[in-house]
């Protein structure tokens, strides 16, 4: 039995419920609204530890959309055009939601709920035609001037985890667990807690509650596949974002709340920078991220900003712990502790 291959390709602080719609859309959603059925389901599977949420894409299916996208690209690049449209168009209303700041009933939360499906599959278009290497540069050109400014993912889960916190006051600061099943009535603390640090969801469809080793042992053919430090490690490679040397001390920041405590000059270790992190990355000397590729947050920001960036090392925040004193050189793409 050939195994499916999942790669861990981001983890972010984020509700469950913002990506279940993302999964939803990237499988059944290109299904109905496209017509493309993914001979490589399930695209992805999110898996819930230690407070936030790892992403695992099964590339052969993430391949597949792609290669989808640049046919259709290529021979009509109008339905992509007109896909953006929509998503500007829709963004417009989503907006008028984020104003209020948060839902004040789960009537009104159930309506701004109900856009997001049909936004979310517009978003996925641009998305996956912008990471494929292949796509023309002027649609390339196009998506980057959105993607640029575009707070999509962060703003959506602001205002979820905000709406639930005031709906739901008893789950406070257990919002981001909560599954879309679950918002009509309380959830139920104990239940939602339980997946803190050992929950995965498929496709967005089928939970599963447990360690990564005892869903191996249900799913033998979905083979979570994560880069692992061999041994004692002091440095790392990665891409050059924008180019510099820079000395300073380490601090990981994964989620949220540990924003305030970046100090300036320091240097940002992250999964991946998101647009929430930026008063840290305004202080920081130098951002150095797992994940990512050039048109990625931190690359963005990091030549906006003009600081020292180094992207996709896969292993930084494995290997650097807070207050280690790192060289960021990045003009040869190398990140060393020195001291």
């Amino acid at each position: 039995m050939k195994p499916l291959i999942f790669n861990k390709n981001y983890t972010r602080d984020t509700s469950i419920l913002i990506q279940q719609i993302w999964a939803r859309e990237l499988s059944r959603g290109i299904s109905e609204k496209k017509g493309w059925v993914n001979p490589f389901l399930p695209v992805i599977v999110h898996y819930m530890v230690d407070g936030t949420v790892e992403i695992w894409d099964n590339q052969e299916a993430i391949t597949w959309l792609m290669d989808k996208l640049l046919a259709e690209n290529l021979s009509n690049p109008e339905i992509l055009l007109a896909s953006i449209d929509r998503y500007k168009e829709r963004l417009g209303e989503i907006k008028k939601f984020w104003a209020k700041d948060y839902a004040k009933d789960i009537t009104e939360f159930n309506t701004y709920l109900a856009l997001l499906p049909d936004l979310m599959f517009d978003f996925n278009l641009w998305y996956y035609t912008v990471v494929n290497e292949k796509t023309p540069k002027n649609l390339v050109d196009i998506i980057l001037a959105i993607r640029k400014d575009d707070t999509f993912f962060a703003s959506n889960d602001v205002y979820i985890i905000k709406s639930l916190s005031h709906i739901y006051p008893k789950i406070a600061g257990h919002e981001n667990l909560v599954l879309l099943e679950e918002i009509n009535s309380e959830p139920n603390i104990e239940i939602i807690t339980a997946r803190k640090n050992g929950a995965a969801l498929i496709d967005g469809l089928e939970l599963f509650l447990g360690k990564h080793d005892d869903f191996a042992k249900k799913y033998p053919k979905y083979q979570l596949n994560q880069e692992k430090v061999e041994g004692k490690v002091s440095s790392v490679k990665g891409q050059i974002a924008y180019k510099g040397i820079v000395t300073g001390k380490v601090r990981i920041l994964r989620k949220r709340e540990q924003v305030g405590g970046v100090e300036k000059g320091d240097i940002i270790v992250s999964p991946m920078t998101t647009p929430d992190f930026m008063p840290a990355m305004e202080k920081a000397a130098a951002f150095v991220t797992d994940e990512g590729g050039i048109t990625c947050h931190a690359a963005i920001v990091a030549r906006e900003l003009k600081k020292p960036c180094i992207i996709g090392t896969k292993i930084a925040t494995e290997v650097f712990k807070d207050g280690d004193m790192v060289e960021v050189d990045a003009t040869k793409g190398i990140v060393t502790i020195v001291k």
